[in-house]
């Protein structure tokens, strides 16, 4: 809820817990249901909860909470300012306890959505110099006044001193507080970026020093200068504790092809600032890049001392580095050896085109994901492929050899959920006096991809599942008994010299995303139910075990447009069809990007 709408969040609360129904239009009758609250009173004693003496002094922080969910079990707030609340509440208190009041007032115009699983509430934030804050969500608007009676813990006088090296005290520099719930990125010395709304850094006085507010632990302090750097655990912070930052490291190194200079090329460093800990894991990250400059060198001056990933990239420059693919990447320790990056292969580019040769079009309401690399038998080695949205992709340091271009499009629609499939295969070869820039011939998809129509409904039909134990005891299913999981047919018959092979990556499938909702359905094709009995005997595969007579008498297989075995078709959750006659080598990919994509 945007805190524009919830500016008179409480005025407009009372009114919605007194209309009828679950909202109203501007043209429709509200009965109130009883007289409506012209203020709310919180009131009660606060005292130190070790002493019992009386604590004043008390800063209050009004908020707006709301239950939601079957059970009203779950708690959610939003908290304002005290300026955004100016002139709607008044405070007294003395050391007999406190009084708030909070003022409705009259003739005021608003509206609040209600429904029967959302209940809109008071919150309230007490603090109070050297306690730890107190906060009370869940205030009821019906009745008024309420009585909260405080006892307040005291805090730890958790202060420090920031100093350099050489024992000089640091101003300015920027101290960031770091919870478990929370997420912070450090770009340098003095560049902290906060997730999750975080609070801002605390900045140090001239003589070093820093004040932290009262702070449950556990929590890390990660302190940053162009001095240095440390990441300071809560046990270590007491009252005037003096930190020492640990100077920052450098790390260098060059950009370059076949030996020759690479000039303005994106390089990135990156690492956790903490290990070891469950709690902080992850939580604290060093980031910073650069370009090369005119003869392909870069230079780092500030990373800290610990283990760093340094990647050559290549794609959109990005802070986080969302859209970047790497070229090539090396974990170093600074100040050891400079990264020299040598691109020693060849670069391969190409292009992914329709079957008219025209580049895949995305419209506002759709999205293309590609999944594509190119494969090298010969190494058992795969080259991811940058793949920009005309469908233009590179390749880089790849060696020569045989090598294959593996790749499944899939072009969803935000608004109907509809998807479309297409496989992408084709083989070339890398030979060793070929240019260092190779580049292919447009790529249209499978011929399979066209002629299925991806997209459409899977037509239904009735198979025999073999008995294995009591083949006489075999029966008849449908196979939309397993609608609502990702389906994957196999059409095959034993005589196939390579069903072991497609049985094998299929298996290999199933054992990864079975717990995600796939099944395999193996459909056999042969002329007597002996022989597929006797191989899934064998074999002992977690496969529906499916059979659907002789092919030449099978009509399944031309409702589906099989033209050869083995065959295979992957069907989605919604009974679609997103993929048709998967290469053996692009199978499990395929599986793994419709799976992960629902996610």
């Amino acid at each position: 809820m945007k805190l524009s709408y919830i500016r008179n969040a409480f005025v407009m609360a009372v009114i919605g817990l007194l209309i009828a129904g679950t909202g109203f239009g501007a043209d429709e009758v509200v009965e109130e249901k009883k007289p409506q609250l012209k203020s709310i009173v919180i009131q009660g004693k606060a005292i130190d909860a070790k002493t019992g003496e009386p604590v004043t002094n008390l800063t209050f922080t009004l908020g707006q909470s709301w239950r939601s969910g079957k059970g009203r079990d779950s708690v959610h707030t939003s908290w304002f300012d005290s300026g955004y609340m100016s002139g709607m509440y008044s405070v007294t208190q003395d050391d007999n306890g406190y009084k708030l009041v909070y003022q409705f007032g009259d003739g005021v115009m608003g509206m609040v959505q209600t429904d029967e699983e959302l209940e809109q509430l008071l919150a309230l934030r007490i603090i109070a110099p050297g306690y730890y804050p107190i906060e009370k969500e869940g205030i009821a608007l019906t009745k008024s006044p309420v009585t909260w009676d405080l006892k307040l813990e005291p805090a730890p006088d958790r202060s420090g001193v920031i100093k350099s090296s050489a024992g000089e005290p640091i101003w300015n520099a920027s101290v960031q507080i770091v919870q478990p719930q929370n997420r912070i990125q450090v770009f340098g010395p003095i560049v902290i970026e906060s997730g999750y709304g975080d609070r801002l850094p605390l900045k140090t006085d001239l003589e070093g020093r820093f004040e932290l507010p009262a702070l449950r632990p556990p929590f890390k302090l990660v302190a940053l200068a162009p001095e240095g750097y440390l990441v300071i655990d809560h046990k270590d912070v007491h009252s005037g504790t003096e930190f020492t930052l640990k100077p920052w490291k450098e790390i260098s190194g060059s950009t370059s092809h076949l030996g020759q200079a690479k000039p303005a090329q994106h390089v990135t460093v990156s690492g956790y600032m903490v290990e070891d800990d469950n709690e902080f894991n992850n939580r604290i990250q060093f980031a910073a890049n650069t370009f090369s400059d005119q003869q392909g060198k870069f230079r780092f001056p500030f990373v800290p001392d610990q283990q760093l990933k340094v990647s050559w990239n290549k794609g959109q420059v990005s802070r986080y580095d969302y859209e970047s693919t790497k070229i090539m990447s090396e974990k170093v320790k600074p100040g050891s050896a400079p990264v020299d990056f040598n691109l020693s292969g060849y670069i391969v580019a190409g292009q992914f085109v329709n079957y008219d040769m025209k580049p895949f079009k995305k419209s506002d309401r759709s999205y293309m994901d590609y999944n594509a690399y190119l494969f090298s038998e010969e190494e058992e080695k795969r080259y991811p492929l940058n793949v920009a949205d005309d469908g233009t992709f590179t390749a880089y340091n790849v060696n020569p050899g045989k090598l294959s271009v593996m790749s499944v499009l899939n072009i969803s629609n935000y608004q109907n959920d509809n998807h479309q499939l297409f496989n992408f295969n084709s083989e070339f070869e890398v030979k060793g006096d070929d240019a260092n820039v190779v580049v292919l011939d447009p790529i249209k998809p499978d011929v399979a991809s066209k002629k299925l129509g991806l997209g459409s409904m899977a037509p239904e039909f009735t198979f025999k599942v073999l008995n294995l134990k009591n083949p006489m005891k075999s029966n008849e299913e449908k196979m939309s008994k397993y609608k609502g999981k990702y389906i994957l047919l196999n059409f095959w018959a034993t005589w196939n010299d390579d069903v072991a092979d497609h049985h094998k990556e299929m298996t290999r499938a199933l054992e990864t995303f079975k717990d995600k909702g796939l099944v395999v359905i193996g459909l056999s094709l042969d002329d007597n139910m002996a022989a597929p009995l006797n191989y899934y005997k064998k074999n002992k595969n977690q496969f529906v075990h499916g059979y659907l007579g002789d092919w030449a008498e099978d009509t399944v297989t031309d409702e589906y447009s099989i033209d050869e075995l083995p065959s295979n078709v992957l069907i989605d959750t919604n009974g679609y069809i997103v993929s048709k006659n998967l290469h053996i080598k692009a199978m499990y990919e395929t599986i793994e990007a419709q799976v992960e994509q629902a996610e």
